[in-house]
This record gives structure tokens, C-alpha cells and sequence, in this order.
């Protein structure tokens, strides 16, 4: 065990940093709360914000060059995202309300967090760009700490579901969500190993809140620290050897450091590159830029905004463009080439009728799809064709419940379509 931090301002809610190096920290030593950073040592220590709102709760991108954290520099508590050097801040929730406790996904295109916008607290999941908000949990009962699992399938969370503070998990959508603590005592905050197999968290079970850890599946318990004062927010080294956490044991809140070596046996660390260069499989691009262009998408049912075929047609003719593989030639207004040209095509828009359009346009491929709404939900379906063999090179499809969530959900299909088959 040693001490980090000795400074009367404290400090709590630490992070590591993906490569080992770092701590952030939120700390009140300037007057009010900032997120600071010092080496993992404890030397080095300098302030990353200067607002005089509250800056709390920092989390590292799996890259390490963005940490995300929880502020009210906007009026309320919302999730904004900096640089790793504190510069280029972004507002990314807006809510008149609460949001904190930012957890980003293995491959840092997500950000999983607590909110109280449903009236208490849950469990959301937001694209990093600030697009396609999805609620996870929607029980009476408060949900909140999400922890993204190293592989990415799966998200812990402290809850009073079960009618006292437990650690549960779920998918990374929500779905099968079970209980894996049951002590009459309060438990939360949960924390990943580096290597998915162990989840620290702290709990009130012997007498006062301290550092426990178990398997991934919710066995073997063990208590790692036993001090009579709080212990909290741990946060596991990239390499699996040591917690960092919170405490007042030196009777102000300082961050502190656990070696596990001998306590706790953990497997071959997982690094955050590798993290998304194993567990998840990396976009692979296609290796040839596809000259294309866009058909604008059928419409099914009422959606509530007008031409909306010819909409989400522009955003994906937009979103393709990012991904830097297709060459979007323009967007194709389908009812327009069949008034001015007799090619004898259908009007539906069928694998052979997009190739043809394609050949028209001289373009190798072709994208086409449908936007639909069925009750709350709205699909948008995409293909990608061969304009030569009039084939299916690519399908995605991506549903939301908002219409403002339809842009961001573009970015999606893009980023399917832009994969190698």
C-alpha cells in the first residue's frame, strides 16, 4: 500500500490511464473540484481544468488521448470529453438533469453512464460523437457505475434493484441482466481486470466501506483492503498488478495504490490496443476505394419528417464520405431517373433495378435501403451492390427511437458498409 496524493484538497475517483502511465483524478485542492493527472508513481501531479463548475469523474479512452469526464460548467451535470491535455473540450450529454460516471467502450466508439433523465438513476450508452443515446436500464430502482468489460460484451453496474446495493451485469444492449452480489450490505462500483476475469468493487459488508474483488461470474469474494476508513473508486493498472483507489485514511481524501502481487492472481493482461485488435475485431477496411453513389431510400410508414427517404440518402452520401472508402459520386434521386429515362425498371428499389442506376451513373457500386417506423421504433436498412454483378456486396441495418438520433445512426451503417466482406 502507498499514498499518492498528501494534499488538504484530497482526491478521489481515480483512473489509469491504457498505457500504464498515468492517474487521473478529480481533486478540490484549487477551491473547487478539477480533474488532475500525475504520473502513476504520484509524482508530476498538474490540473487538466480550470472552471470554477465542478469537473469530476475522469475516464480514459482506450487510446489514452481523450479522457472523458462529468462537469456543470453547462449549468447541470453532463458527460463532456477533452484531450489527454485538458485541451479541445466538448459538451457531449445535454441534459437538464444529471449525468456522471463516463465508462467508454473497448473500442472508444461508446460511452456507458448514469443518468437521471428517466426520473432515477440508469444506465445509458452514447455514441462518442454525442449521437444514438439508448437507454439500457429502466427499473424503478436506481442502476448506476457502468464498467465496460475488456472484451466489450458486457456492462457491471451497482443497483438497488434487488432491494439493497448489488453488483449485476448485463450485454452491452441491456438485455440479460443478473445479479452478482447478494450481501444484505451496500456493494458498488464495480471495476474490470485487464484481463476480464476479475471485478473489484467496494462494500460496506465489513462494517465500512472497502476494496473487494471476485471472479467475472460473481464467486470467490475477497477482501482487499480492511482500514476502518472508506476506501472507494478503484481502478485496476493496465498490466493487472495493482488498484488504485480513493480513501481517508490519512484523514483527508488522497488516492492511494494496492500491489495485488500475491493477493490476487490475475491472468496475461489484455492491452487497450489489443483489446480492439483481438477481442473486437478492428473495422477492416476495404482495401480498394469504391466509386459510389446513393439512391435515396424508400419510406415505410409515418415517420414525422418530410422526404425523409431523400434525408437519410444525404446523410449516408455524408457519412460514407468519413469513412474514406467510398468515393461518393452523388446523391441519386431514384423517382427522377424514372421519369426521365426508359429503362424499364420497376421502382421498387430490387438489387437489379440499383444496378442498373448504377450502370447509368457509370459507378461501381451502388448503395440503396429503407427507412421505416414501426410504433416507437424507426429502422433504417442499407446495401451496398455490385453495379457489374447486381450482388449484395454489404448489408447493416441500425434502429433508434429518435429522429435525431438518424444521422449518428448513418455514421453506423457506414462504418459496416465500409467493411471487408
Amino acid at each position: 500500500m502507498r499514498q499518492l496524493t498528501t494534499h488538504g484538497g484530497g482526491g478521489s475517483t481515480p483512473n489509469w490511464s491504457p498505457d500504464g502511465q498515468k492517474i487521473a483524478f478529480g481533486s478540490y485542492r484549487s477551491g473547487n473540484v478539477d480533474i488532475w493527472v500525475m504520473d502513476a508513481v504520484g509524482g508530476n501531479q498538474r490540473k487538466l481544468t480550470t472552471h470554477n463548475a465542478e469537473d469530476f469523474t475522469p475516464s480514459w479512452s482506450p487510446d489514452g488521448q481523450k479522457i472523458a469526464f462529468r462537469s456543470d460548467r453547462s449549468g447541470n451535470p453532463d458527460i463532456w470529453v477533452m484531450d489527454a491535455d485538458g485541451g479541445n473540450k466538448r459538451q457531449l450529454t445535454m441534459f437538464v438533469g444529471f449525468d456522471s460516471q463516463p465508462s467508454w467502450s473497448p473500442d472508444g466508439r461508446k460511452i456507458a453512464f448514469q443518468s437521471y433523465r428517466s426520473g432515477n438513476w440508469d444506465i445509458w450508452v452514447i455514441d462518442t460523437d454525442g449521437r444514438n443515446k439508448h437507454q439500457l436500464t429502466t427499473h424503478e430502482d436506481h442502476d448506476a457505475d457502468p464498467s465496460w468489460s475488456p472484451d466489450g460484451q458486457k456492462i457491471a453496474f451497482g443497483s438497488y434493484r434487488s432491494g439493497n446495493g448489488d453488483i449485476w451485469v448485463m450485454d452491452t444492449d441491456g438485455q440479460n441482466k443478473h445479479q452478482l452480489t447478494t450481501h444484505e450490505a451496500y456493494d458498488s462500483d464495480p471495476s474490470w481486470s485487464p484481463d476480464g476475469r476479475k471485478i473489484a468493487f467496494i462494500s460496506s459488508r465489513s462494517g465500512n466501506m472497502n476494496i473487494f474483488v471476485m471472479d467475472a461470474d460473481g464467486r470467490n469474494k475477497q477482501q482487499l483492503t480492511t482500514h476502518e476508513k472508506w476506501d472507494e473508486y478503484s481502478s485496476w493498472s493496465p498490466d493487472g498488478q495493482e488498484i488504485v483507489f480513493a480513501s481517508d485514511r490519512s484523514g483527508s481524501n488522497d488516492i492511494w495504490v494496492l500491489d495485488l502481487r500475491g493477493i490476487v492472481q490475475v491472468g496475461t493482461p489484455i492491452t487497450s490496443r489489443e483489446r480492439a485488435a483481438t477481442l473486437i475485431p478492428p473495422v477492416k477496411l476495404r482495401t480498394t476505394v469504391l466509386n459510389t453513389a446513393v439512391v435515396e431510400f424508400q419510406e415505410k410508414g409515418s415517420l414525422g419528417i418530410k422526404d425523409a427517404g431523400a434525408i437519410v440518402a444525404e446523410w449516408m452520401s455524408s457519412s460514407l464520405h468519413k469513412t474514406q472508402v467510398f468515393d461518393i459520386y452523388e446523391r441519386v434521386l431514384l423517382y427522377k431517373i424514372l421519369e426521365e429515362q426508359d429503362l424499364g425498371l420497376t421502382g421498387a428499389l430490387d438489387e437489379q433495378t440499383t444496378a442498373e442506376i448504377g450502370k447509368l451513373y457509370g459507378v461501381e457500386a451502388i448503395v440503396t435501403g429503407t427507412v421505416s417506423k414501426f410504433g416507437n421504433t424507426i429502422s433504417v436498412v442499407a446495401k451496398l451492390i455490385d453495379t457489374e454483378t447486381a450482388k449484395v456486396i454489404a448489408s447493416s441495418d441500425v434502429k433508434t427511437t429518435s429522429v435525431d438520433e438518424i444521422p449518428g445512426a448513418m455514421d453506423e451503417l457506414a462504418r459496416e458498409l465500409a467493411k471487408e466482406p
